[in-house]
């Protein structure tokens, strides 16, 4: 095939050396004609696919992006730089050379999903030029750039960052699917199972160890599990006196980077969920809106509220859901209680919501309608 296109080339730039005009095909080199060293670029650009890309001197090392590796393993591969804090989802090193600092970010199941550079010291320019060696453009414009890696895995994204005088550029490497890639999953309903059963069968679903695991009645004996990049759940359970084993009566989800449209869709089209209406509820100037839903065997209603939440690195938007059994007559008094028990529950939610789904949803905002460069 190769050689095919050898001839294919030469032929081509043979009968076109001739011509004399500004713009020539086959003129690479721009000097208005076809030469022996336009000929050699193009038998070059084809035998090895592709022209022969300038050398870039790389001005700062780039981090870890084999996505899925342990947080483990990342603390063996960076046991050559400090370690400056590590917190739940995430380790920061200091860097060398250009690079300031090392930031990395960890699943649920703390497997690496993202990696982030700080550098300085450099031009916009200079990172751009190295990003391009590996990466290709799929937007560009002063405030951020956006790259993909040739195989799809990996979304990077450069912005800069002025402080005072001086400019410094974050250079983030994020896995494509923990941006795209998330589904969404109903939670455990079986009302009035034991707290132990629960964990039981959230383990075999592949949930792994609780984020929080509260065995206290001050916490309702509550269960948080990080479900996907977007949504995390979480388990309430009863006990008193005359039940000495905590039992289901309440799970909470939250969704971030979601809206109640979208999700809204999904739980009548795809889970088979009955729309139930809405209703307005909270203090004059605090009103939200709850929308109800009824669960396809008409033994649990769900309600919504959606929030949007400003943070200082740019706002997301929050849905949370309540599950409760359908209590019959006493219906509309739970969904009223339950409603408002969820507004209590939102007033808290900088406090609830934790940083690696937040940073996920400031991510994926970043690079929203970029779903399509993936082909």
């Amino acid at each position: 095939m190769k050689k095919f296109l050898l001839s294919a080339v030469t032929f081509m730039a043979v009968t076109m050396i001739s011509a004399q005009t500004k713009s020539v095909p086959g003129d690479l080199d721009g000097d208005g004609k076809i030469t022996v060293d336009d000929i050699t670029t193009l038998i070059d650009w084809y035998l090895n696919d592709g022209p022969d890309k300038p050398v870039v001197e790389p001005v700062f090392d780039e981090p870890i992006t084999e996505w899925g590796t342990p947080m483990a393993a990342v603390k063996n591969l960076m046991a050559d730089y400090q370690l400056v804090n590590e917190e739940d989802g995430e380790l920061t090193y200091m860097g060398t050379g250009n690079a300031i600092t090392y930031r990395f970010y960890f699943d649920g199941n703390n497997n690496l999903y993202g990696s982030e550079v700080l550098v300085g010291m450099v031009t916009g320019e200079q990172i751009d030029a190295q990003l391009q060696t590996n990466y290709m453009v799929a937007s560009q414009t002063d405030s951020v750039s956006y790259y993909f890696s040739e195989d799809g895995a990996t979304v990077v994204i450069l912005t800069p960052m002025v402080y005072g005088s001086e400019t410094y550029y974050s250079v983030t490497y994020v896995d494509y699917n923990a941006i795209f890639g998330d589904d969404i999953y109903l939670p455990y309903l079986e009302w009035g199972a034991e707290r132990e059963s629960v964990k039981d069968t959230l383990a075999a679903w592949g949930y792994g160890e609780p984020y929080y695991d509260y065995d206290d009645p001050e916490y309702e004996y509550q269960l948080t599990y990080f479900v996907g990049n977007y949504q995390a759940d979480s388990y309430f359970f009863y006990t008193d006196s005359t039940i000495t084993t905590p039992l289901l009566v309440e799970v909470q989800q939250m969704f971030v980077d979601y809206t109640v449209e979208e999700l809204s869709e999904i739980f009548t089209t795809e889970l088979g969920y009955t729309y139930d209406g809405e209703r307005v509820i909270g203090e004059e100037g605090e009103e939200y809106t709850v929308y109800d839903f009824l669960s396809p065997d008409e033994i649990t209603y769900a309600s919504m509220i959606e929030q949007t939440v400003e943070d200082e690195d740019g706002d997301y938007t929050l849905v949370y859901i309540i599950y409760y059994p359908n209590f019959g007559d006493e219906e509309a008094k739970s969904r009223t209680g339950n409603a408002r028990n969820l507004l209590s529950h939102v007033k808290d939610v900088k406090k609830m919501v934790p940083a690696k789904m937040v940073r996920t949803a400031q991510i994926s905002k970043k690079v929203a309608g970029l779903k399509n460069l993936k082909k």
